[in-house]
């Protein structure tokens, strides 16, 4: 065992100036590396706080085994500098603030990990002081104070990025559904965002939708511009509104475990960081989250810029136990594959038609390949990947022949599959909570106030992502759904529960508002493409609009569930039933449903042509 007391007395492995040393990441790899050559089982760190300022890394653990590091309460402060990448789907895991990458048999935990909000927060609190509504093309602005900063803000007197906000109340507790809800001016890293201008040290004008000159501007960020965006954005802003104003999106990330077998992050405390605060990427198998909490300093409006917990591609089996995800900005969970669009360029050549290029699906020389119909029926063809030449992929044999626009590419060493989440709280969640893979077990969890509800989905398109091949044999058990879908309170929409969906390429020309996808799927698709799901047990209180939307679904059984309707929030003509499209073998049984007197009347409904239909079982109480 190797014990590292006092970081500064590890000579010659750190620098001499450890007690003032803004670089400690460096420093602690130092020490892995020699914990690495000696075989060490334990690296134990000295309690304390650790800025971790290193320009061109966070803290990486790699290529460990048989190894524990324990952090002992130590607080480690990230800072680096922002990146210039030219699309969202750009991955770079050593960026992390901690990276787990290529180890096996490894804990790491008992710490927490922040962001030097002092000298680079990466989100203010702003209440609109202003708006100006302007004839003139790009000319109408809004003006924010930002009460955080009565010395000054550390960006006064340079540009300062913004690239989307989102409303809060005033006590920073709760994220709130005013008018406009979330304002998006560009996603990737090192985005600007939109036009600004310095008021006072403490206080910023904001023109949205309007480039700052002289500013990087990533190109798949160009819609986010214009004119029209200008006026209606400012038109919508109400004088006394409160905002997260966040200046960055996606980008670096908190914990990344990355390309390992057998690891554990246990214990562990993200109060900030640039980006989501948890990831699985790579060729990760055996994983486990035990103890990740993503809570907020009180205060402060957020924890991650972007997504809670995302699972871009891995091996699958992943645990998350006792987690705590909250006030992110985007899903508060979304575990996927990748996949692309490809057509033959030759007899042995794929080439990818996303715009998002090979990089997206992110396949390696060896990996097995499989092509699939557009309408997700396989082809018979898997192969493997040779090379990656421009946006081509060159494989081993022969191609088929092109049935319909294009192939589904899919890399076959990624498949997410078999995740157990157990005793997790997901809270004031922006957005969504998404599933994608097969074999996932969700029991005794807890949704409370989140942003637009539970969702087995898939989605892919020429210009955006391509994510999810299928949800099947998902069981969610004995879980708390609370005032679910608070997207609903602004939109007036009647938000579902639970929902299974696929999205499709539209058709070329795309309507008003560049709406790229369809639910209209291609001759031959299966509905059972989401299917074997059950909910049972759960408690369900106020929601929004439907238990369930299935669209396509196979086999689902929603059975022994209670459903609370309190009185306290707006019942929609849908709250409490279930709808479905696309849907056969369904199974409504024995729910119980207890209603307020003051709803009258409550009779949920089943709506939709399903063959295999059982509705048995289920009962109204009204509340005396």
């Amino acid at each position: 065992e190797f014990a590292l007391q006092r970081i500064e007395e590890l000579l010659p492995l750190v620098d001499e100036n450890t007690p003032t040393n803004d670089r400690n990441a460096a420093a602690v790899m130092r020490a892995l590396d020699f914990c690495r050559r000696t075989k060490a089982a334990r690296l134990v760190l000295a309690p304390g706080i650790y800025n971790c300022f290193d320009p061109d890394h966070g803290l990486v653990v790699a290529d460990m085994e048989d190894f524990t590091l324990d952090g002992a309460g130590a607080t480690l402060v990230f800072r680096r500098p922002t990146r210039r990448l030219s699309a969202n789907s750009d991955r770079l895991p050593h960026d992390s603030s901690l990276l787990v990458t290529n180890c096996l048999r490894t804990v790491v935990g008992n710490f927490s990990i922040d962001w030097d909000w002092k000298n680079d927060p990466i989100c203010d609190v702003g209440v609109v002081a202003a708006t100006h509504v302007d004839e003139a093309e790009n000319g109408s602005y809004f003006d924010l104070n930002l009460p955080d900063w009565p010395q000054g803000h550390p960006w006064y007197g340079r540009p300062m990025p913004i690239q989307t906000m989102t409303p809060i109340n005033a006590e920073r507790t709760r994220l709130t559904a005013e008018a406009p809800s979330r304002l998006l001016f560009g996603l990737t890293e090192g985005h600007f965002g939109t036009k600004m201008a310095w008021l006072s040290p403490h206080a910023v004008r904001v023109w949205p939708g309007v480039r700052e000159p002289d500013q990087y501007a990533a190109p798949a960020n160009d819609h986010y511009y214009g004119a029209a965006i200008n006026r209606r954005t400012v038109a919508q802003m109400q004088k006394g509104t409160t905002y997260r104003v966040f200046h960055y999106y996606y980008g670096k990330n908190g914990i990344t475990m990355h390309s390992g077998r057998h690891v554990t992050v246990e214990n562990v405390n993200v109060f900030g960081c640039f980006g989501m605060p948890i990831v699985v990427d790579g060729a990760q198998e055996y994983g486990e989250f035990r103890k990740v909490v993503v809570e907020p300093v009180p205060g402060r409006p957020c924890t991650g810029t972007s997504d809670g917990c995302h699972v871009a591609r891995s091996k699958g089996h992943i645990k998350f136990i006792d987690c705590v995800i909250s006030f992110q900005n985007d899903d508060g969970l979304n575990i996927h594959d990748c996949f692309t669009l490809g057509v033959p360029d030759g007899p042995r050549r794929i080439r990818v038609t996303n715009v998002r290029g090979p990089e997206y699906l992110g396949a390696q020389p060896g990996n097995e390949l499989e092509l699939l119909a557009p309408n997700f029926r396989p082809l018979g063809w898997k192969g493997r990947l040779l090379a990656t030449e421009g946006d081509c992929l060159v494989v081993d044999r022969d191609l088929p022949p092109l049935a319909g626009e294009h192939f589904l590419v899919f890399d076959n060493t990624f498949q997410s599959d078999h995740i157990v989440m157990r005793g997790c709280t997901f809270h004031d969640t922006h957005f969504r909570e998404i599933v994608q893979p097969k074999h996932v077990t969700v029991e005794d969890c807890r949704f409370i106030r989140t942003g637009s509800g539970f969702k087995m989905g898939s989605a892919h398109s020429r210009e955006f992502w391509c994510e999810g091949r299928g949800s099947r044999d998902v069981v969610i058990r004995r879980c708390t759904f609370e005032h679910d879908c608070t997207l609903a309170d602004w939109s007036r929409a009647a938000l579902p529960v639970f929902e299974t969906y696929v999205r499709f390429p539209r058709p070329k020309p795309y309507p008003p508002g560049n709406n790229v996808f369809t639910m209209d799927p291609p001759a031959g698709f299966d509905i059972a493409f989401h299917g074997d799901i059950l909910v049972e047990k759960c408690t369900i209180t106020d929601p929004s609009g439907p238990l369930f939307v299935g669209n396509p679904v196979c086999n689902l059984i929603f059975r022994d569930n209670e459903i609370v309707l309190t009185g306290t929030r707006r019942v929609d003509k849908t709250t409490g039933s279930f709808v479905f499209g696309a849907a056969r073998d369904v199974f409504i049984t024995g729910n119980r449903y207890v209603v307020a007197p003051a709803l009258g009347a409550f009779e949920p409904f089943v709506k939709g042509d399903v063959p295999g239909l059982t509705v048995a079982g289920n009962m109204v109480d009204k509340q005396k």
